[in-house]
């Protein structure tokens, strides 16, 4: 049987059991026997355990989803981060470069209102 993987090929019998997350088919499980038709007592119990199977990737899977997207948020926070900080450093250079200015011109602006600027 091509496409089913590991195959047996003096398998009497073959129960090929779909996993199914959301209506959608993940994968398979299959068990197989040498002896003819000796696995219709088994239907029920690989029936469940694929759907448990089908569960427990599903889960695996949105997990291995969830850390991705919290390591990319956690990259995302620290950027924003290192973006803040450079945002008030910027301010404080800003502030101190204004500031020297605007101090020696109170300064002159005081001196001329009280007369006593030298010409």
């Amino acid at each position: 049987m091509p496409g089913l993987g590991y195959f047996d090929p003096q398998a009497g019998s073959l129960l090929v059991v779909p996993l199914i997350v959301r209506n959608q088919v993940i994968g398979l499980l299959a068990l197989d026997d040498t002896r003819p038709n000796a696995l219709s007592d088994e239907i029920r119990l690989l029936t469940i355990v694929a759907a448990q199977a089908a569960v427990a990737i599903e889960n695996a899977q949105l997990y291995e989803s969830l850390q991705a997207s919290y390591h990319d948020l956690e990259a995302a926070y620290d950027a924003l981060r290192e973006l803040d900080r450079m945002k008030s450093e910027l301010i404080q250079n800003i502030s101190h470069e204004l500031r020297t200015p605007l101090t020696f011109i109170r300064a002159i602006s005081s001196c001329s209102k009280m007369g006593t600027w030298a010409t």
